[in-house]
């Protein structure tokens, strides 16, 4: 930090808390005239009113939620939840979270948290009505909302953990759940010791079901994230040696394995003796545990033998079919691991063809999430291209993937291109709902914040990275293994660990005093300069404007006049402190 201890000030601690993140959120909207909430309608343009409107299905209107917390995050206003009385067409109407069933109640509610994404001031408000009842879906999409709308945001009062840890002692196992991922989310990164306790009796609990103990795993291990903490670790490898069978053959068995690998994230030198004790669970989990510990320990390091061992346990060395699984992570591991460095991500791409050349059907179908993750860190037409291609494949799993990896890659670009083949897609699958939820979904994802957010977990052009955002992306790449399950029928809520990773793509110039300064900034294609002599510029193509700035992918930043310079050698993005220029004089 720029400023000495001794002046910091109330303000100054509000900025480094991200408390007042919102606020500038909400100034970059108002400025941008993108404060008006956003229908879920107006993303899918283009498409015909019988198309959109006409079929009245709680699998679509479960996707029009979804979408409507996405394309109106972080502004605290929507069309659908919560809407004005000016917006609303038919005033007897009954609450549209009437018109889902089941757990689509459950995301429906959370969805709010998207919406006031930052800013629980303002969502407890609009959470109080369903914080209220006792238990059921409502209350448990609750809980995940008012953890989502804490999730980045330090307060001293703590608003999230009393409402959060009576949620964990409900009687109710999906209030259980919808505590866990509450806490999960609101808690990431923070190393809170204190959160343990609770946590560690439902993740050891055989009683409960395994989706209950598993998430409680992964709310422990976002807490925690790469910590590598000792206590964690066992209380989560206890399930893994002491359940039966039955309960481990569960697919929701495999959060444990996520969880247990996120301890790990970026943690090389620490696997040796974890990889050890995993060896000696007899359960086919434990090679599976092993795997995510080993992917997750190397995650964006770009290590080329690492990515060789992940190569070679992809290839069928049996005919077991449990080892499906193992080979299906392997190929996973491989896209996480090479996404942190450049030549990697070109590697990937051609290791790609060779798979959808090569493989067999069951390995083909883990094309998409590679190259999901692949376009987020590196967006590019050819990935896009094939992503599409694979939208028209038979095997309904791998459609899903290439359609939801689609709308992720181009999440918050508002990219024109990707919103035309989603909408060629819509009236291919017309009729199919289950197709159209996730090109619904898709859609909502293109749009996100209205395309003044991101999801790219690296900043400073690679050289620093967010380690909750890489776990949320790592959660939701293995997840993305069963996409039916966990994406449309049962446990659609672990979209909302993507919350984590959001960020808004805005430049704010400040003061000394921490006041916002309207400087002119030029915005342009990044140039690399490394090498070069003299001072070349830095970016090309530019165009200048008054701050606040949206800075996309690619770009970069600088300051257009001498009238100010930053407070060090530093990239421009997010919040820039600035001072004036002792030498400048105004001509």
């Amino acid at each position: 930090m720029f400023i000495e201890d001794d002046k910091l000030s109330e303000a100054d601690n509000e900025i480094l808390s991200n408390s007042r993140l919102s606020e500038f959120f909400l100034k970059l909207c108002k400025d941008l005239d993108c404060l008006k909430p956003k229908k879920p309608t107006e993303v899918y343009k283009g498409l015909s009113d019988k198309d959109v409107t006409a079929i009245d299905s709680a699998v679509l209107n479960l996707a029009d939620s979804l979408v409507n917390g996405l394309v109106n995050l972080g502004t605290s206003k929507d069309s659908l939840m919560n809407p004005i009385e000016e917006q609303r067409l038919d005033k007897e109407a009954p609450p549209w979270v009437t018109k889902v069933k089941d757990r689509g109640v459950m995301s429906t509610v959370a969805s709010l948290g998207l919406i006031h994404l930052w800013n629980f001031e303002e969502c407890s408000e609009a959470l109080s009505e369903y914080i209220e009842l006792e238990d059921g879906y409502a209350k448990a999409g609750a809980l995940i909302a008012w953890g989502l709308c804490n999730s980045g945001v330090w307060d001293e009062n703590d608003p999230a953990l009393a409402l959060l840890a009576e949620g964990l002692t409900s009687e109710v196992e999906t209030v259980k759940v919808g505590a866990c991922v509450g806490l999960g989310l609101a808690y990431a990164g923070s190393g809170r010791e204190d959160l343990a306790e609770s946590l560690n009796d439902i993740i050891i609990d055989e009683n409960l079901a395994v989706e209950v103990s598993g998430n409680a795993a992964l709310a422990l291990s976002m807490i925690h994230v790469s910590e590598v903490d000792e206590e964690v670790i066992q209380t989560i490898i206890s399930p893994l040696m002491e359940f039966n069978d039955e309960t481990l053959n569960s697919p929701d068995s495999s959060l444990f394995t996520i969880a247990l690998g996120l301890n790990y994230l970026g943690q090389q030198a620490e696997v040796d003796t974890i990889l050890e004790m995993l060896g000696c669970i007899e359960h086919k989990i434990g090679k599976e545990a092993s795997l995510m510990v080993d992917i997750a320990a190397y995650a964006g390091t770009g290590n080329m033998l690492k990515i060789q061992e992940m190569f070679n346990r992809a290839q069928p060395h049996h005919e077991e079919k449990d080892d499906i699984r193992v080979q299906a992570v392997s190929l996973i591991g491989m896209a996480l691991i090479s996404i942190g460095e450049k030549t990697g991500i070109k590697m990937l791409f051609r290791n790609v063809h060779h798979i959808l050349q090569y493989c067999e059907k069951d390995l083909k179908s883990v094309a998409p999430i590679m190259l999901t993750l692949l376009g987020i860190m590196e967006p590019s037409i050819q990935v896009t291209d094939l992503l599409y291609k694979l939208c028209f494949e038979e095997d309904k799993e791998m459609a899903y993937r290439a359609i939801f990896g689609l709308g992720l890659i181009g999440s918050g670009s508002n990219n024109s291109r990707i919103a035309t083949l989603l909408r060629n897609l819509f009236d291919y699958y017309t009729g199919d709902n289950d197709f159209l939820y996730f090109i619904k979904l898709a859609l909502g994802l293109l749009y996100a914040g209205k395309g003044l957010v991101g999801l790219n977990p690296y900043y400073s052009e690679g050289f620093l990275f967010s380690k909750t955002g890489l776990a949320s992306l790592f959660i939701l790449s293995m997840t993305m293994l069963e996409m039916e399950r966990n994406f449309l029928k049962q446990n659609h809520y672990l979209i909302y660990y993507l919350g984590v990773s959001f960020y808004p793509k805005m430049l704010f110039v400040l003061d000394e005093d921490l006041k916002e300064l309207a400087v002119s900034v030029r915005v342009g294609q990044s140039v690399d300069v490394v090498g070069q002599v003299g001072k070349p510029r830095k970016i090309t193509g530019f165009q200048t404007h008054t701050s606040p700035v949206i800075v996309n992918y690619g770009e970069s930043a600088e300051l257009a006049g001498e009238e100010y310079i930053p407070l060090g050698d530093i990239i421009l993005e997010n919040f820039v402190i600035v001072k004036k220029n002792p030498d400048y004089k105004e001509e």
